[in-house]
């Protein structure tokens, strides 16, 4: 299922999974802060993503796809709102791609022309 590959939390957070940012970035409660923010520096083209579902949504109905702390700080506030204003199985859907069902082959062949017989799609056809 979508939310356990993205989002395992998605049900519990309340827009951002706190956890899973500090996982991401490789916080530790017992470094200081000085020495949290030069190891983030120097790994931060190696820092993975902890974007959560509603975040993801955020990004794709209202921002751009930048990568800056500017648009990821929009996101968080966002994202926060949209969990205030939709219910989590409205987020879901919304999130979600729309997958619409293929129609029959047969409504999508060619008009018959006179030289060629009725197609197997036709009515009465056998």
């Amino acid at each position: 299922m979508v939310v356990i590959g993205e989002d395992s939390r998605f049900r519990t957070h309340h827009g951002i999974d706190a956890t899973e940012l500090a996982d991401a970035l490789g916080l530790d409660r017992g470094r200081s802060a000085a020495v949290t923010l030069r190891e983030m520096w120097r790994r931060r083209d190696r820092l993975r993503g902890a974007s959560t579902i509603t975040q993801q949504l955020a990004k794709n109905l209202y921002l751009s796809p930048s990568r800056s702390p500017l648009r990821k700080l929009k996101e968080a506030v966002t994202a926060l709102r949209l969990e205030l204003a939709l219910s989590k199985d409205r987020i879901l859907e919304l999130y979600l791609p729309k997958r619409r069902p293929s129609p029959p082959p047969c409504l999508i062949r060619a008009p018959p022309t006179p030289s060629t017989s009725p197609s197997a799609c036709s009515p009465g056809a056998t």
